[in-house]
């Protein structure tokens, strides 16, 4: 089962099978899924949320990430921008404590934190973040992969850079997104990005810190 139902870049994961879950946690990540297919972002963010309390402290720091990257990406969605920044945060440093188990995890979590810092105007962070993202995604060889979906992902790039001064490293990343668009006029990007807005959302509440 995927348990990334927004997961940047779909196809690229989609063609390799995400390693399972613990059985004791699938149910959750299943529910939360099924909640954020109907357009519940609240629901689905607060069943991710338990789905983190159930596996935190784990040897295996895999399931953790994976229950951190959702709640980090929810909360980014719902608004709860310092929650969103710290599980982001939290997810690299499980990535790097799992010996490898969750390096799957690498490019939607690199992609989805450079959205993240792009729209709350940490140019700078992001235009870093989208830089580790793009050495993710080619190692997946995603031009083959998710061509238009990753020329949207060159587009994000490009402005952050050029919000940096970085005026003709951007110009070479916007030539060669329209270069790809241009190469598949008639294939769509298999990602629709959700916003992350600045401020809280209705319905949704403000989490306490991972390790209160």
């Amino acid at each position: 089962m995927n348990f990334f139902p927004s997961m940047p870049l779909a196809l690229l994961l989609a063609g390799a099978t995400l390693l399972p879950l613990s059985s004791c946690v699938a149910p959750v990540y299943g529910s939360g899924r099924s909640a954020e297919r109907q357009g519940d972002l609240v629901t689905a963010r607060e069943r991710n949320y338990q789905g983190y309390l159930q596996v935190r402290g784990q040897p295996d720091h895999k399931d953790t990430a994976y229950a951190v990257y959702e709640y980090a990406r929810l909360s980014g969605h719902g608004g709860d921008t310092r929650a969103a920044d710290e599980a982001f945060r939290e997810t690299f440093r499980l990535i790097a404590a799992s010996g490898g188990s969750a390096d799957r995890l690498k490019a939607p979590a690199r992609s989805e934190y450079a959205r993240f810092l792009k729209e709350q105007g940490r140019y700078r962070e992001a235009a870093a973040q989208f830089k580790l993202a793009d050495a993710e995604l080619q190692k997946r060889q995603i031009e083959r992969i998710d061509p238009v979906g990753y020329a949207e992902l060159l587009e994000q790039y490009r402005e952050a850079l050029a919000k940096t001064g970085q005026a003709s490293q951007a110009a070479k990343l916007g030539a060669k997104a329209k270069s790809l668009r241009a190469g598949h006029p008639a294939r769509p990007a298999h990602f629709q990005p959700k916003p992350y807005p600045r401020t809280l959302q209705p319905g949704h509440r403000l989490f306490p810190p991972l390790k209160a």
